[in-house]
Protein backbone atom coordinates (compact mmCIF):
# COMPACT_ATOMS: atom_id res chain seq x y z
CA UNK A 1 0.00 0.00 0.00
CA UNK A 2 1.44 3.32 -1.37
CA UNK A 3 2.17 5.81 1.96
CA UNK A 4 0.90 9.08 0.48
CA UNK A 5 1.51 11.01 3.57
CA UNK A 6 5.25 10.24 2.42
CA UNK A 7 4.36 12.29 -0.87
CA UNK A 8 3.39 15.01 1.08
CA UNK A 9 6.20 17.53 1.80
CA UNK A 10 4.57 19.31 4.97
CA UNK A 11 1.26 17.94 5.81
CA UNK A 12 1.07 20.16 9.22
CA UNK A 13 1.88 22.99 6.76
CA UNK A 14 -1.49 22.35 4.83
CA UNK A 15 -3.67 21.44 7.89
CA UNK A 16 -1.95 25.86 9.37
CA UNK A 17 -2.90 26.76 5.81
CA UNK A 18 -6.28 25.46 6.10
CA UNK A 19 -6.82 26.93 9.69
CA UNK A 20 -5.35 30.32 8.94
CA UNK A 21 -7.69 30.95 5.87
CA UNK A 22 -10.49 29.49 7.38
CA UNK A 23 -13.77 31.58 6.99
CA UNK A 24 -15.00 31.46 10.92
CA UNK A 25 -17.87 28.86 10.12
CA UNK A 26 -17.30 25.56 10.12
CA UNK A 27 -18.88 22.20 10.55
CA UNK A 28 -18.65 21.13 13.78
CA UNK A 29 -19.58 17.62 15.30
CA UNK A 30 -20.62 16.10 18.60
CA UNK A 31 -21.75 12.65 19.55
CA UNK A 32 -25.16 13.00 20.77
CA UNK A 33 -27.18 11.90 23.58
CA UNK A 34 -29.68 12.73 25.90
CA UNK A 35 -28.93 15.60 28.42
CA UNK A 36 -28.37 15.35 31.79
CA UNK A 37 -30.96 15.73 34.04
CA UNK A 38 -30.76 19.88 34.96
CA UNK A 39 -30.08 19.62 38.55
CA UNK A 40 -26.27 17.88 37.37
CA UNK A 41 -25.64 20.24 34.43
CA UNK A 42 -22.19 21.47 35.12
CA UNK A 43 -22.21 24.91 33.45
CA UNK A 44 -24.84 26.25 36.27
CA UNK A 45 -25.99 29.15 33.99
CA UNK A 46 -29.64 26.86 33.82
CA UNK A 47 -31.47 26.14 36.39
CA UNK A 48 -34.17 22.91 36.72
CA UNK A 49 -37.46 25.46 36.17
CA UNK A 50 -35.68 27.32 33.24
CA UNK A 51 -35.06 23.93 31.46
CA UNK A 52 -38.28 22.26 32.14
CA UNK A 53 -39.96 25.78 30.91
CA UNK A 54 -37.63 25.25 27.54
CA UNK A 55 -40.32 23.19 25.64
CA UNK A 56 -37.14 22.30 23.28
CA UNK A 57 -34.77 21.16 25.84
CA UNK A 58 -37.44 18.73 27.00
CA UNK A 59 -37.80 17.56 23.72
CA UNK A 60 -34.09 17.31 22.86
CA UNK A 61 -33.91 15.09 26.24
CA UNK A 62 -36.22 12.54 25.39
CA UNK A 63 -36.10 12.47 21.71
CA UNK A 64 -33.92 8.62 20.79
CA UNK A 65 -33.29 10.39 18.01
CA UNK A 66 -30.27 12.04 20.33
CA UNK A 67 -29.01 9.21 21.54
CA UNK A 68 -25.57 8.40 20.28
CA UNK A 69 -25.52 9.43 16.39
CA UNK A 70 -22.98 11.92 15.12
CA UNK A 71 -24.34 15.16 15.14
CA UNK A 72 -23.21 18.20 12.86
CA UNK A 73 -23.81 21.93 12.72
CA UNK A 74 -22.31 25.31 11.73
CA UNK A 75 -20.54 27.10 13.78
CA UNK A 76 -19.03 30.32 14.47
CA UNK A 77 -14.96 29.87 15.66
CA UNK A 78 -12.16 32.44 16.17
CA UNK A 79 -9.08 31.23 15.64
CA UNK A 80 -5.61 32.71 17.88
CA UNK A 81 -2.60 31.28 17.35
CA UNK A 82 -4.54 28.36 15.43
CA UNK A 83 -6.51 27.32 18.72
CA UNK A 84 -10.09 27.69 17.80
CA UNK A 85 -12.89 29.27 20.15
CA UNK A 86 -16.39 28.73 19.77
CA UNK A 87 -19.35 30.74 21.48
CA UNK A 88 -22.41 28.55 21.85
CA UNK A 89 -25.51 28.99 24.27
CA UNK A 90 -26.54 26.18 26.62
CA UNK A 91 -29.81 25.76 25.10
CA UNK A 92 -28.08 24.38 21.61
CA UNK A 93 -28.01 21.05 20.65
CA UNK A 94 -24.76 20.86 20.44
CA UNK A 95 -23.38 22.18 23.54
CA UNK A 96 -26.25 19.23 25.28
CA UNK A 97 -23.78 16.77 23.41
CA UNK A 98 -20.76 18.22 24.50
CA UNK A 99 -22.33 17.85 28.42
CA UNK A 100 -22.27 14.49 27.92
CA UNK A 101 -19.40 13.95 26.30
CA UNK A 102 -17.08 16.58 25.24
CA UNK A 103 -15.23 14.69 22.24
CA UNK A 104 -15.53 16.90 18.91
CA UNK A 105 -14.54 17.31 15.72
CA UNK A 106 -14.33 20.37 13.40
CA UNK A 107 -14.07 20.43 9.77
CA UNK A 108 -12.15 22.94 7.88
CA UNK A 109 -12.83 22.87 4.20
CA UNK A 110 -9.89 24.34 1.84
CA UNK A 111 -12.27 23.47 -1.40
CA UNK A 112 -14.26 26.39 -1.96
CA UNK A 113 -13.95 27.58 -5.51
CA UNK A 114 -11.69 24.76 -6.26
CA UNK A 115 -12.15 20.80 -7.63
CA UNK A 116 -13.45 19.94 -4.28
CA UNK A 117 -12.68 16.09 -4.13
CA UNK A 118 -8.95 17.34 -5.39
CA UNK A 119 -8.21 20.38 -2.43
CA UNK A 120 -6.93 20.13 1.25
CA UNK A 121 -9.42 20.06 4.09
CA UNK A 122 -9.21 18.07 7.19
CA UNK A 123 -10.60 16.77 10.34
CA UNK A 124 -9.46 17.86 13.34
CA UNK A 125 -10.66 16.06 16.33
CA UNK A 126 -10.37 17.11 20.33
CA UNK A 127 -12.03 17.62 23.75
CA UNK A 128 -14.15 20.65 24.25
CA UNK A 129 -13.35 23.04 27.18
CA UNK A 130 -15.44 25.83 28.31
CA UNK A 131 -12.47 28.91 29.06
CA UNK A 132 -12.99 32.62 30.50
CA UNK A 133 -15.64 34.34 28.08
CA UNK A 134 -14.40 37.54 29.09
CA UNK A 135 -10.60 37.13 28.56
CA UNK A 136 -11.05 36.28 24.68
CA UNK A 137 -13.99 38.55 24.33
CA UNK A 138 -12.04 41.18 21.92
CA UNK A 139 -10.44 38.63 20.02
CA UNK A 140 -13.53 36.72 18.93
CA UNK A 141 -15.66 40.14 18.41
CA UNK A 142 -12.45 41.08 16.07
CA UNK A 143 -13.18 38.11 14.08
CA UNK A 144 -17.22 37.90 14.03
CA UNK A 145 -18.62 41.48 15.47
CA UNK A 146 -21.97 39.86 14.56
CA UNK A 147 -21.61 38.14 17.61
CA UNK A 148 -21.54 41.61 19.78
CA UNK A 149 -25.76 41.14 19.55
CA UNK A 150 -25.34 37.79 22.29
CA UNK A 151 -21.52 37.45 23.26
CA UNK A 152 -22.45 38.77 26.57
CA UNK A 153 -25.96 36.60 27.03
CA UNK A 154 -25.24 34.51 30.66
CA UNK A 155 -26.37 31.29 28.24
CA UNK A 156 -23.35 31.45 25.79
CA UNK A 157 -20.14 30.02 26.75
CA UNK A 158 -17.04 29.86 25.03
CA UNK A 159 -15.04 26.68 24.57
CA UNK A 160 -11.82 25.73 23.15
CA UNK A 161 -10.85 22.53 21.76
CA UNK A 162 -8.03 20.27 22.53
CA UNK A 163 -6.83 18.83 19.63
CA UNK A 164 -5.83 14.85 19.93
CA UNK A 165 -5.81 14.22 16.43
CA UNK A 166 -6.66 15.29 12.90
CA UNK A 167 -7.44 13.63 9.32
CA UNK A 168 -6.25 15.51 6.84
CA UNK A 169 -6.76 15.09 2.92
CA UNK A 170 -4.81 16.53 1.05
CA UNK A 171 -6.43 15.62 -2.73
CA UNK A 172 -8.08 12.75 -3.87
CA UNK A 173 -6.35 9.94 -2.67
CA UNK A 174 -4.11 11.14 -0.17
CA UNK A 175 -5.63 11.30 2.87
CA UNK A 176 -4.07 9.85 6.35
CA UNK A 177 -4.02 10.52 9.95
CA UNK A 178 -1.97 13.08 11.86
CA UNK A 179 -1.95 12.76 15.67
CA UNK A 180 -1.13 15.63 18.59
CA UNK A 181 2.73 15.43 18.49
CA UNK A 182 2.39 16.24 14.50
CA UNK A 183 0.04 18.87 15.00
CA UNK A 184 2.19 20.79 17.49
CA UNK A 185 5.23 20.24 15.95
Amino acid sequence: MKDFKADIVNPVEIVHELIDNSDGFLAFGTVSGPSPSPTHHHFGALTETDVSDNIAGEHFRNDPRNDGWPFLSLVQIAFADRVPYILMSDMTDHTRNIVNDNRVSLLIDGTKGKNRMDSARVALMGRAKIVDKAEHRDMFLKQHSSAKAYFDFDDFRLYTVEFTHARLNAGFGKAFWLDKDELDG
